[in-house]
């Protein structure tokens, strides 16, 4: 993406000073030039932070594996002056050395955002979209030690959402449907497991979408208090940081199991550590690259690469179906197939053998309706 994508202004006489750009452009509305910048590349999102006369303004883009999009549209979503240079600092995993910006850490960034809004907690939950951390901090707000989990995927906020999306629900939907909502007890120990019983317990009627999204949010605020247990944090006060701080049955769970423990979630919560980034960028950042140079390409994994699909594709043969439309009188067949997650139907001609009809759906928990 080229900066003709982002908003732009016409010729002035003057010079913004935070960012060289038009100074009669700086009270528009759709313009923002921030005196720092903070990115964090995370696991599913990109999360871009702006600060300003002493403000922070936000945006939390999805990436869906393409961090080069999803960046420019959290700039488009931030309206950043296509021509500013402001201080950039960048955190996160793997995916934040593909940004060419002064990179540190997630550590120092929650440090960071720690010291800003003055919180020197017991200890920092971060529940990202495919990880749970746990950093412990001395009196100082420094961070000692850090206790992650596992490679599975249940119980965090990734899986919640895929969960989520199986039944046709977003997280704005949650409220509605979780009135009168029960918490089932779920295979929590492996996300295989537990997706199968979510899935089974709505085929056949044993749950509402609403038990199977109040019960999920259940299953994560277990998950963080069996890493407070190893972190031996029982009492004091903990930040909560990341994606999941949005499910606020997730908070009611997790504050009532734990009622000796002061749970903070601060507004900044979703974008924490790009906040903490934001405010480090004015000792380490390097002002921002221009927008052609600021991702740079993927670089491929080592090792000998197969060759292509596509040179193999003369031994394949294609069957393709059978098909004729409807014949008035016709002796037809109806074939239902009724999976865990899609429901396929086919209406068969008796004769001809030939597909009249066919439909191919997902269930979204409810195999009637489907």
């Amino acid at each position: 993406m080229d900066e003709s994508t982002l908003p732009t202004t016409g010729p002035a006489s003057g010079v913004c000073a935070g960012c060289d750009a038009p100074a009669d452009a700086v009270d528009r509305p759709l313009r923002f030039c921030p005196a720092a910048i903070g990115i964090d590349v995370g696991s599913v999102s990109v999360k871009v932070c702006g600060l300003a006369d002493g403000s922070s303004r936000a945006a939390v883009v999805a990436h869906d594996g393409d961090i080069d999009a999803a960046l420019f549209r959290a700039f488009s979503e931030l309206s950043l002056d296509a021509r500013s240079r402001p201080p950039a600092v960048v955190t996160g995993g793997a995916g934040r050395h593909r940004v060419d910006a002064a990179a540190v850490i997630a550590p120092s960034a929650i440090e960071a955002a720690l010291a800003a809004l003055d919180l020197k907690p017991r200890a920092v939950v971060s529940l990202g979209g495919e990880d749970l951390v746990v950093y412990l901090m001395d009196g100082r707000g420094r961070v000692q030690t850090t206790i992650g989990g596992n490679k599975c995927a249940s119980g965090t906020g990734e899986f919640f959402r895929q969960q989520l999306g199986r039944m046709d629900l977003r997280l704005e939907d949650l409220d509605e449907v979780a009135t009168g909502a029960r918490v089932l007890k779920l295979s929590a120990r492996c996300s295989v497991f537990m997706k199968s019983d979510c899935t089974h317990r709505l085929n056949k009627g044993e749950a509402t979408r609403g038990d199977i999204a109040v019960s999920l949010s259940k299953v994560m605020a277990d998950k963080v208090g069996e890493f407070l247990i190893r972190a031996k944090v029982r009492t004091g006060t903990v930040v909560l940081i990341g994606g999941v701080t949005r499910n606020r049955h997730f908070l009611r769970f997790l504050t009532e199991a734990w009622p000796k423990t002061c749970f903070i979630v601060p507004d900044e919560a979703t974008y924490f550590e790009a906040f903490g980034a934001a405010h480090l960028a004015g000792s380490l950042g390097r002002p921002l690259a221009a927008r052609d140079r600021l991702v740079h390409a993927f670089q491929r994994a080592g090792g000998t690469p197969f060759a292509p699909l596509s040179g193999f594709e003369s031994r394949v043969t294609y069957h393709p179906s059978r098909r004729s439309a409807l014949r008035p009188g016709a002796e037809y067949v109806l074939g239902v197939d009724g999976g865990s997650t899609t429901t396929k139907v086919a209406l068969v001609d008796a004769g001809t053998l030939e597909i009249a009809a066919a439909h191919y759906g997902r269930t979204h928990g409810d195999p009637v309706a489907a």
